[in-house]
C-alpha cells in the first residue's frame, strides 16, 4: 500500500512515469472495483499532498475560509483536481476483463487514459508530459506533438513497466519507441527558420501587492489606492539603461474600473497615471485591469488587459476562460448572489470570446504586436491555439499576465510557471510572464527562462528581447492533437500485428 503514495511524485518535480507504473500495478492486481477505486483514491491523496497541498492556504487567504473546513475542502478537491484518474480506474477495470496486458493491451490502456486526460475537464491542467519541459531546450516533438505526445509516452511506458513487473518479459517496439522519441526531441531543431530579429525594450514591474492593499485599493481606500498606484509609478519611471518600448503591469493591476468606452475615447478618459507615465517614458503600457460593460448587467465587468499606446492608440482583451469559483460559478443569478453574501471574495466576472492581436510601435518605429492570455489561461493549450489562429497573423511574442498573490509562499506561483513553459515550445514563441508578487520572468521560445525576478518582493525586470518580425506557424498550431492521434492509430496497427496471437485470450 506504500508504493502508490511513495510513488506519487507529481508532474511538477519529477517524470511521473514510475508514479503511474505503481498505479496501474496495483489496478492490474485488483479484481474489486472497490479496491481499485481505493488505491486510486491514495494514489490522488499523494498527488494532493506534495502537488496541491497549497488548496487550504488559499481558502484561508481568499475565502477566509479556516482550519478544518479548508483542509476539508482541500481534501475532497481531489475529485476536483483529478476526476480522470477516477474515471480510467473504472474504465480500467471492465477493460481489463476483456483485453489482456499484452502488446495491445498497453496501447489501448494508454489510449483510453489520455483520451480520458484530456476530455474531463479540470481545474488545474496537469498531465504526465508536462515534467518533459525539464528538457527544455532539447523539445523539438513539442512544436509539431505539443504535450500530448509527451504524455502519451509517459504512460506508455509507464504501462510497459507494469508489464515486465508481471510478465516478467518485455516489448521491444515500446523501448524502440521510447529511444527514437528521446533522440528526435534532441535532433529537431525549432524553428528551422528564423526570420528578421528586431529588439524589443521592455520593463515588467512586479510590485508585489498583498491582497489586503489590494482589495482596500479596488475598494477605493485612499492610502491602499495611493500606495498601489506609486508602487508602480515608481517601478514604471525608474532610470534604464536603453530606452524603454514597453512597460508591463500584472493581473488587475489596475485597481478601477474603466468603462469599455475607453477604447473610443483613447486618452481622453485615461487614468492620470498611465498619462504621467507614457509623458515620461514615451514607452506603451500594457497593464492588467477591470473593464465595465456599458449595459451594467449582472456580472458586467471583464478581467482585462490594455495596452495603452504613446499614440494615444488603446487596444484590450477580455478574458475567455474564467476560474471555477474564483471568477465564477456554475450556478443561477440567484444562488451566486446568496453565495456572494457568505464568501464576499468570489467575483463574478463577463466571460468574453474573442481574441486579441495587440500592435504597438517602439520608439524607433519598429512595429510587433503580441498575443496576451490572462492567468490560467496559460494552462490551456487549444484556447491559445484557437487565440492565435482567430488573429489576422502570427504574433511575435506572448505576454501572460497573472496573480498568484493568493497562493503565498508555496509551490504554485512555481508550478504555474512550469507548466505555462510549454506554450511557448508548442507554438515556437517567446513568453513575457508578468506576476504581481512573482515570479514574473522571460521565456525563450525553447522553453528556456533566461531572467527572472524573485518571489514575494518588489522589483523591476529590464530586459532586451528579441523578436522575429514575421513568425511561422507550427505544426502544433496548425493542427493541435491531429498528429497525435494519428500517431496513436499507427500505434494500435502495430499492436494489432504484434500481438495477433493472443490476441484477446
Amino acid at each position: 500500500m506504500g508504493f502508490p503514495i511513495l510513488g506519487t511524485t507529481t508532474s511538477f518535480i519529477s517524470a511521473p512515469i514510475f508514479a503511474f507504473c505503481g498505479l496501474f500495478i496495483y489496478l492490474e492486481n485488483e479484481d474489486k472495483l472497490s479496491a481499485s477505486l481505493f488505491y486510486c483514491l491514495l494514489f490522488s491523496f499523494g498527488f494532493y499532498l506534495l502537488g496541491f497541498y497549497w488548496i487550504p492556504h488559499t481558502l484561508t487567504e481568499f475565502g477566509q475560509i479556516g482550519f478544518p473546513i479548508n483542509h476539508i475542502i482541500g481534501v475532497n478537491a481531489l475529485f476536483i483536481i483529478s476526476p480522470h484518474l477516477f474515471i480510467y480506474t473504472i474504465s480500467h477495470h471492465f477493460l481489463s476483463k476483456k483485453v489482456p496486458l499484452n502488446q495491445f493491451g498497453i496501447v489501448i490502456r494508454t489510449i483510453l487514459f489520455i483520451s480520458i486526460q484530456y476530455l474531463t475537464p479540470q481545474l488545474f491542467s496537469a498531465y504526465p508530459g508536462h515534467s518533459w519541459i525539464k528538457l527544455a531546450p532539447n523539445l523539438g516533438l513539442a512544436s509539431i506533438f505539443g504535450e500530448y505526445l509527451f504524455s502519451l509516452i509517459s504512460i506508455l511506458i509507464a504501462f510497459e513497466l507494469c508489464f515486465i513487473y508481471k510478465k516478467k518479459s518485455l516489448n521491444k517496439f515500446n523501448w524502440i519507441l521510447f529511444i527514437i522519441f528521446i533522440i528526435s526531441n534532441f535532433m529537431i531543431k525549432t524553428p528551422l527558420k528564423t526570420n528578421l530579429i528586431d529588439n524589443l525594450s521592455l520593463r515588467i514591474a512586479q510590485a508585489n501587492i498583498g491582497n489586503n492593499a489590494k482589495l482596500s485599493a479596488e475598494r477605493g481606500l485612499p492610502n491602499s489606492v495611493e500606495r498601489v498606484l506609486a508602487t508602480y509609478e515608481k517601478l514604471s519611471t525608474a532610470p534604464s539603461e536603453h530606452p524603454l518600448d514597453l512597460i508591463i503591469w500584472p493581473e488587475t493591476a489596475y485597481p478601477f474600473s474603466l468603462s469599455e468606452n475607453i477604447f473610443e475615447h483613447g486618452h481622453q478618459k485615461m487614468p492620470t497615471v498611465f498619462k504621467k507615465i507614457i509623458n515620461k517614458k514615451n514607452a506603451s503600457i500594457f497593464t492588467g485591469g477591470y473593464i465595465q460593460k456599458v449595459d451594467h448587467s449582472y456580472a458586467n465587468i471583464y478581467n482585462s488587459a490594455l495596452l495603452i499606446s504613446p499614440s494615444k492608440k488603446t487596444q484590450g482583451y477580455n478574458k475567455n476562460r474564467l476560474l471555477p469559483f474564483g471568477e465564477s460559478l456554475p450556478f443561477s443569478e440567484g444562488i451566486n448572489q446568496a453565495i456572494h453574501q457568505l464568501v464576499p471574495s468570489i467575483s463574478f466576472f463577463a466571460k468574453s470570446s474573442t481574441s486579441t492581436l495587440f500592435n504597438a510601435t517602439t520608439a524607433e518605429g519598429i512595429n510587433y504586436n503580441f498575443l496576451s492570455f490572462i492567468c490560467y489561461e496559460a494552462l490551456a493549450p487549444e484556447l491559445l491555439r484557437n487565440h492565435i489562429n482567430s488573429v489576422n497573423g502570427i504574433p511575435s511574442f506572448l505576454i501572460n499576465l497573472t496573480n498568484d498573490s493568493w497562493y503565498g509562499d508555496t509551490s504554485e506561483p512555481e508550478q504555474h510557471l512550469f507548466l505555462s513553459r510549454w506554450r511557448t515550445v508548442e507554438f515556437s514563441l517567446p513568453m513575457v510572464r508578468s506576476a504581481n508578487t512573482g515570479i514574473s520572468t522571460i521565456i525563450n521560445r525553447y522553453g528556456v527562462e533566461e531572467k527572472r525576478t524573485s518571489l514575494d518582493n518588489i522589483e523591476k525586470l529590464d530586459y532586451i528581447l528579441g523578436i522575429e518580425r514575421k513568425p511561422e506557424k507550427t505544426i502544433f498550431l496548425e493542427w493541435g492533437g491531429l498528429p497525435t492521434v494519428f500517431l496513436s492509430l499507427i500505434l494500435i496497427l502495430v499492436s494489432i500485428l504484434t500481438s495477433r496471437k493472443s490476441l484477446f485470450k
